[in-house]
């Protein structure tokens, strides 16, 4: 019963049917990839609950509701769901609890199932919490089965465990020594863990990748913080390709999974990229650690929208990339990634500090003993197989695929330097532009100040010169009207003076008509003086007269030469201007001219330098394409002379005629059997075109072939339906086109859609299309190599890889 409920084996069960409108929106959502851990999940928790129904009734189903919880938990724990599984996981430990010592005290006479039973469901606590962060106690509890084991005696407990509870129990409790410092003890148990995971065969279970996964990230801890770095980097390198191969890119498409399937892909992901890349630099390989950590970052990108925990965990995971290549010189580089570091939201920035690190590296190598058969849970079959045979493969496999990896991330790495530094040098640039156009805006702001201060002290001028002019003619006006009022005074004076003098004369004269009157002597000479003072009188008034119109006459002279001298000064200031707004614009357009020429200047240099940079690539391309050429003619010549053996024997005294489609890369003429052998011609060479059934040129001798060129067309008896072979045809020539311009990403597609043309009619004839659908797969794992796409290019390799071994060529 126990066994049955580890497997996962529940009931289906139909969901219940739900309205019309719920029935319409479930058509119209977009199908999410399917979930089998999560459909197992939904399978084991109804089981469940059914269970806790059905004891409430029949106590004797207990046993069964607790194997079903102890499946239960064990199936979320294979899939990093701790939060999840802890309820269930401490009821599963009571009930556990409860029917180990129903029957009587725990002794040699226990139930091996409720033992088995019991101890699952502690070490399935012991991992939640360590999961938790509760590290040292998830030792303890671990711990507290020794003297339940000693109890029990010769119980046959440790073969009744699943293996994934043996693991689980020692990977507990080597954390607990690597979390108290003890790094030989922990490297005992990590080696008691290998031996385990070796002995059950879980490696081959999928179910299990996250228990494997888990298991070489915790031989990797032990190895670095035991100072054993060669040996921490290829369990770690093991974890990361594990993982890989559990989640098979989707985390690229992370906004079409559903929630759950994402939390649990994404849930390793960080802890896992970022102590193998801290592995990979600390044992010098800059370039793999680098590359590991922009590939952690591209695949937390992706997480990022849909999940919070995912965009604290990308902003640690840029900082530490920021970090990494600044301490190596790249500082091209770092000023890239700081750019998406600054970006990012502060909250987010500052949470990132806050996450724990991964393991301190140990100084120097520690050696430890072997743990005890006890200790280390091991079985009756324990020392079956050679555990030491077993991890010395895979270290030496991790150590070939390391090697592989790290070309590419050399390559890699030299392409991102020449992008970085590409970009250093147009931001370069750019802020010299930046920083030209505002010395340029500063020079204009500042001939505009000089010129608005030039008028605006004109027009102070012209104003002072027109408030003094206004002055000096008010002071005039001032002065005349003053004069005026002194000479009407003084008329006024001369007028009250000649009444007094007229009344005094009437007078007089009144005296003198009396006097007159009584002597005519005396008015006679009465009427001469009267005649004599109007005589005076009137020359008095002439001289009065000239005076005034003199003294008008020097007043409108004065206001005259007052209204010239401001017409002066108002001309001279206008033609000061002028020659001033003369020489500014003279000025300007030298500096307009100079700086034309500055930036003719600069044209010419960039000109210059994109020149010499377009000649340099150019250069690099033709290099690379001989190179290129070189392989693949070497290649393509042990291959026609393979197919050339091949057909020799099974087509004796015949024209022997490769039908496998062209190889990966331009064909290679065989060596000249005599001095008439004739040199293909070059188009055919770039172009690998296919020959027609009856080609114009053939030798009619059938002893010796053309060429071994890989012809493209089959004899007559064997072509394929003239539609489809019309479309491979055409497709493969594109391709080969694209090829030799160096059209790379044309020449992708072309390659891929070739690899969809081959497959169906290679299942149809292996032996006539299985060689060039090889080519094929193997020239797109190339191209993939060479876009970076370092994991996508696995595909198409182990496709090409069975393929071969299905051809006999491996």
């Amino acid at each position: 019963m126990y066994q049955r409920w580890l497997l996962g084996e529940s009931e289906v069960h139909s969901a219940p049917e739900g309205t019309m409108a719920q029935q319409q929106n479930k058509q119209n959502r977009p199908k999410q990839p399917q979930d089998p851990h999560a459909q197992t999940a939904k399978q084991l928790t109804s089981a469940v609950q059914r269970l806790r129904g059905w004891v409430g009734s029949d106590p004797s189903r207990t046993p069964e509701l607790a194997d079903a919880l102890v499946a239960l938990t064990r199936h979320r724990l294979l899939g990093h769901a701790y939060t999840v599984a802890a309820p269930d996981a401490q009821e599963s430990v009571k009930l556990a609890a409860q029917l180990l010592t129903a029957d009587g005290p725990i002794g040699p006479y226990t139930s091996v199932d409720d033992a088995g039973r019991y101890v699952t469901a502690v070490v399935q606590l012991a991992v939640i919490q360590s999961a938790a962060g509760m590290v040292e106690a998830a030792a303890e509890t671990v711990g507290s089965l020794t003297e339940l084991r000693e109890q029990l005696g010769s119980l046959p407990l440790v073969a009744a465990l699943p293996p994934s509870t043996v693991v689980w129990a020692l990977c507990c409790t080597a954390r607990g020594a690597l979390e108290v410092g003890d790094a030989a003890q922990a490297n005992a148990y990590a080696d008691a863990v290998l031996a385990r995971v070796a002995e059950s065969g879980l490696r081959e279970d999928s179910a299990a990748a996250y228990l494997v996964m888990d298991a070489d990230r915790l031989v990797s801890d032990a190895r670095w913080a035991g100072g054993l770095g060669s040996e921490a980097l290829t369990h770690a390198q093991l974890a990361r390709e594990t993982y890989d191969l559990e989640v098979d890119g989707r985390l690229v498409q992370a906004a079409r999974l559903s929630p759950v399937l994402r939390q649990r892909l994404a849930e390793p992901l960080y802890g896992l990229y970022r102590d193998l890349a801290d592995r990979l630099l600390g044992t010098g390989e800059i370039d793999l650690g680098t590359l590991t950590r922009r590939r952690l970052v591209e695949l937390l990108s992706a997480v990022a929208p849909q999940e919070e925990s995912a965009r604290v965990q990308l902003a640690a995971s840029l900082a530490d990339l920021v970090r990494d290549l600044r301490a190596h010189g790249r500082d091209d580089e770092a000023e890239l990634v700081a750019q998406e570091l600054a970006a990012l939201p502060a909250g987010d920035r500052e949470a990132a500090t806050e996450l724990a690190g991964g393991v301190t590296r140990g100084q120097a190598p520690i050696r430890w003993e072997s743990l005890g058969d006890f200790a280390a849970y091991a079985g009756v079959e324990s020392g079956s197989m050679d555990v030491a045979v077993v991890q010395g493969q895979l270290r030496r496999d991790v150590a070939e695929r390391l090697a592989a990896e790290r070309a590419e991330a050399e390559r890699l790495a030299a392409d991102t330097r020449e992008e970085a530094r590409l970009a250093a040098e147009r931001r370069a640039a750019e802020r010299a532009e930046v920083e030209r156009l505002a010395a340029e805006q500063a020079e204009a702001e500042r001939r505009a100040a000089e010129r608005v201060e030039a008028e605006r002290r004109a027009a102070e001028q012209a104003e002072a010169e027109r408030r003094a002019a206004e002055e000096e003619a008010e002071r005039a006006e001032r002065k005349r009207r003053r004069e005026e009022r002194i000479e009407a005074h003084r008329l006024e004076q001369e007028r009250l003076e000649a009444e007094r003098l007229a009344a005094e004369q009437r007078e007089a004269e009144e005296r003198a008509a009396a006097e007159r009157d009584a002597d005519p002597a005396a008015r006679e000479r009465y009427e001469l003086e009267r005649l004599q003072a109007e005589l005076a009188e009137l020359e008095a008034a002439e001289r009065a007269a000239e005076q005034e119109a003199a003294a008008q006459e020097i007043a409108e002279r004065r206001a005259a030469e007052l209204e010239a001298a401001r017409q002066a000064a108002a001309r001279v200031a206008e033609d000061e201007r002028i020659a001033a707004e003369r020489a500014e614009a003279a000025q300007l357009e030298l500096e307009r001219i100079a700086e034309t020429q500055r930036a003719e200047a600069r044209a010419a240099e960039e000109r210059a330098k994109a020149e010499a940079w377009e000649s340099k690539r150019h250069e690099e391309e033709r290099l690379e394409a001989e190179r290129a050429e070189a392989a693949r003619e070497e290649a393509a010549r042990i291959e026609a002379a393979q197919v050339a053996a091949e057909h020799v024997e099974t087509v004796p005294n015949e024209v022997v005629e490769d039908e496998l489609e062209p190889v990966e890369l331009p064909p290679v003429e065989p060596e000249p059997v005599g001095p008439e052998s004739a040199q293909p011609e070059p188009a055919e060479a770039e172009s690998v075109e296919p020959e027609s059934a009856e080609p114009e040129s053939a030798e009619p001798e059938p002893a010796e072939p053309e060429s071994t060129q890989p012809e493209l067309v089959q004899p007559e008896s064997d072509q394929p339906e003239p539609a489809a072979e019309d479309e491979l045809t055409t497709t493969y020539r594109a391709w080969q086109a694209a090829k030799s311009q160096g059209d790379r990403k044309t020449a992708r597609a072309l390659n891929e859609r070739v690899v969809e043309l081959l497959r169906p009619r290679t299942e149809q004839d292996l032996a006539e299309y299985g060689p060039r659908l090889l080519y094929a797969l193997e020239e797109l794992s190339s191209a993939r190599l060479r876009a970076g796409e370092l994991f996508a290019s696995r595909g198409p390799a182990r496709e090409a890889k069975a393929l071969a071994k299905s051809l006999g060529r491996r």
